[in-house]
C-alpha cells in the first residue's frame, strides 16, 4: 500500500511540473517551485491522515473494528466535521434538515393524553437539552454521524439521561458469548469532581444495557429468590480488578452500519472521510498553483544578458496601461492565464462524498453545477427521501428503548411527513382530487393553508366568487343563465375548439406531467 500510494503521489506531481513547464519554459521560478513542494507535501500529509483510517483497520485478523479504533475513528471525524467543516460539515446539516426539518411530536400510540409523571421527565431542563429537544435531535444524530455508537444512560434514582461519549467514557464492554453484537454491560468511566474541595477521583461502573436486563427478567422464575444483575464484574480479563454493577441505571444504545457479528457500529461519514480530505486538498492545491502562476506575469526572450536585465528594468517599472519598448533582440510575452487550472473540474470528487453520505451533489456543494438549476433544491430526491426515513426509524426505534425505560411503553416519537414534492405539486394533487369528489372544499382548504403556512381570518369557507378570482365574472354568467345562447360568444365554444376562460389569465394549466419536463430534468441533474 505505501508503495502505491508513494508512486501515485510522485505521478502527480509529475503531472504538475509538466503542465508548469508547458507554461513557462524550463526556468520555473523558485515560488513555483516551493508551490508544488508544498502540493506534494499535503498529498503525503493525505495518505498518512485520510486513506490510512481506512487501511490501519486490522480485517483480516479480526471481525467489524475495535473499541480502540472506534474511539480513534470518531475523534478524527468530529474534528473534521466540526473544525473543519467543508463538506462533511455541509453533509451533516443537510442530513438533520432532511430527517428534522419537518418537525416531530411525542404522543402515545392511542392518541391518549400523555401522564403528568412521565411529561415531567421531558420537561426536565437536564432531560430536554439532552434528549428530548429539537438541538437534542440533531446531536444525538450528530453523534452517529461521526461515530456510529450513541449511548445514553437513565439513571432510575434520579430519572435523569446522561450521554456517554465512546472516545471518553466507554472503557470496556461484555457481549453475549455466542453474538459479540448483543451488548450486556458497558464499562463506563468519568472523573468525578467534588465542588466544594476541588479535588477529583475516577469512578468505573458496570451498567447493564437496557435490551439486556429486560431479556433477564424475561427469563426470571417468579420464585427466583437469586439477584438479577451481578454485584460486580471484572474490568478486564480473569483475575483483573472489579467494579460494582449499577442496579439503577440503564444503558440504551444505538450502534449503526453494523455487519453480522460487529460489535461497534461505524459512522455514517466513514467512507465518505477520505473523499472530503481530498477534495480539501484538491481546492488548496489548486489555489496554491494558481497563486503561483500569477507570480509570472511576462515570458521575456532575449539573446544577451545586457538586453535582458533593460527588459527586466522596464518590467519591474511598468505600471497599468504602459508598455515595454525593447530591443530588436528581445521579445516580451504576457502569461496566458485562463483555463491553466480548472478547479471546476473537482465537481467528480464532490459527487463521491455525496453519493456516500446519501445527500445530493447540488445539496452538498450548494452549487447546482453548469446549466443547473436550484429547483432541484426545492425537493429531496428519491434517495435522499428513502436515506430520511431510514434514519427516522433508526430514531423510532431508540425512542422505543427510551419511553419503555422511563416507564411508557405506549409513548412514541412521531415525525411528520417527508414531502418529495414541491408544495405547489402537492396544491396541484389535492385540487384534482377535489374536483374528483375525493375531498370536501372545507379539507381542501385546510390541507393548502397549514402546506402554505397562512394564519387564515375565518374558519368559514371563502365564498365562491371570492376564491375564484379572475375567473368569477365568467362563472357567474354561467350561474345566472344558464341558457348558452345568451352568452358572450367569446365565452363559449366558437367552432374552433376554444372553452371559456382557455388563454386567458387565472386560468389553471394542464397537471399533466409532461409540461413539467424542465423541472424534472433540474430536478434530476440535481441528484447526479
Amino acid at each position: 500500500m505505501a508503495s502505491a500510494a508513494i508512486e501515485r503521489i510522485n505521478r502527480t506531481k509529475m503531472r504538475y511540473e509538466s503542465a508548469v513547464k508547458d507554461m513557462a519554459g524550463t526556468g520555473i521560478p523558485d515560488r513555483m517551485i516551493e508551490a508544488l513542494g508544498a502540493v506534494v507535501q499535503d498529498l503525503f500529509k493525505f495518505e498518512d491522515e485520510g486513506w490510512t483510517l481506512i487501511n490501519k483497520l486490522d480485517y483480516e485478523n479480526s471481525k467489524g473494528i475495535s473499541l480502540s479504533e472506534a474511539k480513534d475513528i470518531a475523534k478524527y471525524l468530529e474534528h473534521q466535521t466540526k473544525v473543519m467543516g467543508g463538506l462533511l460539515g455541509r453533509g451533516l446539516r443537510l442530513k438533520n434538515n432532511h430527517v428534522f426539518g419537518r418537525g416531530y411530536e411525542y404522543k402515545t400510540v392511542d392518541n391518549d393524553k400523555i401522564k403528568p409523571r412521565h411529561q415531567a421527565i421531558l420537561d426536565d431542563h437536564e432531560n430536554w437539552t439532552t434528549v428530548f429537544s429539537p438541538t437534542a435531535l440533531k446531536e444525538l444524530n450528530r453523534i452517529l454521524y461521526t461515530s456510529g455508537n450513541l449511548f445514553l444512560m437513565y439513571d432510575e434514582t434520579e430519572q435523569e439521561f446522561t450521554r456517554l461519549a465512546i472516545d471518553i467514557n466507554i472503557e470496556n464492554a461484555l457481549s453475549h458469548p455466542s453474538d459479540r453484537s448483543r451488548l450486556r454491560y458497558i464499562l463506563r468511566s468519568y472523573e468525578d469532581i467534588n465542588d466544594l474541595t476541588g479535588e477529583s477521583k475516577l469512578v468505573q461502573e458496570w451498567i447493564p444495557t437496557f435490551a439486556h436486563r429486560e431479556a433477564l427478567k424475561r427469563k426470571r422464575s417468579p420464585k427466583s429468590k437469586k439477584p438479577l444483575l451481578p454485584e460486580s464484574l471484572p474490568i478486564g480479563g480473569k483475575g483483573s480488578k472489579k467494579v460494582e454493577v449499577r442496579k439503577d441505571a440503564v444503558i440504551i444504545e444505538k450502534r449503526i452500519n453494523k455487519d453480522n457479528g460487529d460489535t461497534w457500529g461505524v459512522a455514517d461519514s466513514f467512507s465518505a472521510a477520505p473523499w472530503a480530505v481530498v477534495y480539501s486538498t484538491y481546492l488548496k492545491d489548486g489555489a496554491k498553483l494558481q497563486n503561483a502562476l500569477a507570480a509570472i506575469s511576462y515570458l521575456v526572450k532575449v539573446k544577451t544578458e545586457a538586453a535582458a536585465k533593460a527588459a527586466g528594468a522596464k518590467i519591474s517599472n511598468a505600471r497599468v496601461g504602459m508598455a515595454a519598448i525593447t530591443g530588436p533582440d528581445t521579445e516580451v510575452q504576457s502569461m496566458p492565464k485562463a483555463g491553466a487550472i480548472d478547479l471546476y473540474e473537482g465537481r467528480p470528487i464532490q459527487a463521491q462524498v455525496a453519493a456516500n453520505l446519501d445527500v445530493s451533489t447540488t445539496g452538498i456543494a450548494s452549487d447546482p453545477g453548469l446549466g443547473g438549476s436550484y429547483a432541484s433544491e426545492s425537493a429531496l430526491s428519491q434517495p435522499e427521501t428513502l436515506a430520511a426515513l431510514s434514519r427516522q426509524e433508526d430514531f423510532a426505534d431508540l425512542f422505543r428503548q427510551i419511553f419503555h425505560a422511563i416507564g411508557a411503553p405506549t409513548m412514541m416519537i412521531n415525525f411528520k411527513r417527508l414531502d418529495a414534492d414541491p408544495v405547489h405539486r402537492i396544491i396541484q394533487s389535492l385540487s384534482m382530487v377535489r374536483e374528483n369528489g375525493g375531498i370536501s372544499q372545507g379539507e381542501y382548504r385546510n390541507a393548502s393553508v397549514e402546506l402554505l403556512d397562512i394564519e387564515v381570518e375565518s374558519d368559514e369557507l371563502p365564498k365562491p366568487d371570492a376564491w375564484t378570482g379572475s375567473k368569477a365574472s365568467t362563472l357567474e354568467k354561467y350561474i345566472n343563465d344558464p341558457d348558452p345562447d345568451n352568452r358572450d360568444g367569446d365565452d363559449g365554444d366558437d367552432g374552433n375548439g376554444t372553452v371559456p376562460g382557455q388563454g386567458k389569465s387565472g386560468s389553471v394549466g394542464s397537471l399533466d406531467d409532461s409540461g413539467n419536463d424542465a423541472r424534472n430534468s433540474d430536478r434530476d441533474a440535481g441528484d447526479a
